[in-house]
């Protein structure tokens, strides 16, 4: 078949991409793409930006910096579910709006109680044809988010689960500097990586984690802050790192018989080019496979 093409309009694009700046930006504005922020290669896109756009002596990027923040949780098992995104799109050609890939999901917390306990939107739940879908619970009673169970209704089926627990203090796991973003790593190597340590809360000792759920805090100026965390109210959620089913259990300290808690965990984190995972660390403080 023959293709037409339109010359003149080709001419007037290379001449429209080619064009040269008569001099070097002074502000470069970037977007974040998703619940991950290095999603869709913003970093990469970034470093080629201020690299050749952005003026090297006063030049400023907003957001100017980006910080990862992270939490270990015990969250419903539809998480589990919304994470197998992959697996339901290799198998039916359509996914879940907010899965990130496998082994992660974008999931939405929103404070219901002071002593950290959240609901939350949207629980994903599978209907029975083998097809997931995305429902919300915002009409919970607050009953039912003190009694720590939270109900929601899909296609005639109903997933009754613990309501979200963070289990330990926020944590600050690294920042990356977006003015003059980190060099390309080596192939297979991070950009970013180490260990955090991170608090229990009280009575976090007897629960069960099942995920550690990150999110991003932008600095826009000096004092400005646009952040994807529980307390924020931005449309981003934040995202739940899966821990494999031999760590789901409640953390104990090393040689008490399976019965002393711990105060703390490590957490580990990794930043790559155009994702960051985070993970429990395994140490000999506390006891995990």
């Amino acid at each position: 078949a023959e293709v037409e093409v339109d010359q003149a309009h080709l001419e007037t694009h290379a001449e429209r991409t080619s064009r040269m700046l008569p001099e070097r930006a002074h502000v470069l504005v970037s977007e974040v793409f998703g619940d991950d922020a290095l999603a869709e290669g913003a970093l990469p896109s970034l470093r080629h930006a201020t690299s050749l756009l952005l003026d090297d002596t006063c030049g400023v990027a907003i957001p100017s910096q980006l910080t990862l923040c992270a939490a270990m949780a015990e969250l419903p098992p539809s998480v589990d579910r919304a994470a197998l995104f992959e697996n339901e799109i290799a198998q039916h050609g359509r996914g879940l709006l907010g899965s990130i890939a496998l082994g992660r999901a974008g999931v939405d917390l929103r404070t219901g109680r002071a002593d950290a306990l959240h609901a939350l939107r949207p629980i994903h739940a599978n209907s029975g044809d083998g097809h997931h879908h995305a429902v919300s619970d915002s009409n919970q009673s607050v009953n039912q988010l003190r009694s720590g169970h939270a109900a929601t209704a899909a296609c005639g089926t109903v997933d009754l689960a613990p309501s979200p627990v963070l289990l330990t203090e926020a944590v600050e796991l690294c920042t990356v500097d977006l003015c003059k973003p980190p060099p390309p790593p080596l192939p297979g190597q991070p950009i970013l990586d180490g260990e955090v340590a991170a608090t229990l809360c009280p009575g976090a000792q007897s629960r069960v984690p099942t995920a550690i759920v990150s999110w991003f805090a932008l600095t826009m100026c000096e004092g400005v802050l646009l952040s994807s965390s529980p307390e924020s109210e931005t449309h981003w959620r934040q995202v739940a790192h899966l821990l494999p089913v031999c760590q789901r259990q409640p953390l104990v300290k090393a040689g008490s018989c399976g019965s002393e808690g711990v105060s703390e965990v490590r957490l580990r984190y990794r930043v790559a080019d155009e994702e960051s995972w985070v993970s429990l660390a395994r140490t000999d403080i506390y006891t995990i496979p």
